[in-house]
């Protein structure tokens, strides 16, 4: 789960682990949002390979594949069927960023 407020940028695993300072692209693609706060749920991601993700080496290339929109300007999506979720995605999410996208898992 990724959780931006402000200037705060959370990475966190499940866990319960922050890895802000390891994945700094994904960090970049939501403070360049304009939203001020943000929650999104979804899978870090490297390239083809699962191995750079666990041996961390290509931290700075790691994305987030988002899958779910949870809160975005202190709207709470939680309550919201998943469709309803989905849809507000993609265009949340149209702008081209390096360390994030949206991914369609229905």
């Amino acid at each position: 789960m990724v959780r931006k407020v402000g200037r705060r940028v959370v990475l966190q695993t499940k866990q319960g682990y922050d890895y802000a300072s390891r994945y700094p692209l994904i960090v970049d693609s939501l403070m360049r949002m304009r939203a001020s706060s943000i929650v999104l749920n979804g899978e870090a991601m490297c390239g083809d390979s699962f191995d750079d993700l666990w041996n961390r080496a290509a931290d700075e290339h790691v994305r987030l594949c988002a899958f779910d929109l949870l809160e975005i300007g202190g709207e709470d999506f939680r309550g919201k069927p998943l469709k309803e979720r989905n849809a507000a995605s993609p265009q949340l999410l149209r702008k081209d960023r390096d360390g994030l996208e949206y991914v369609d898992h229905l």
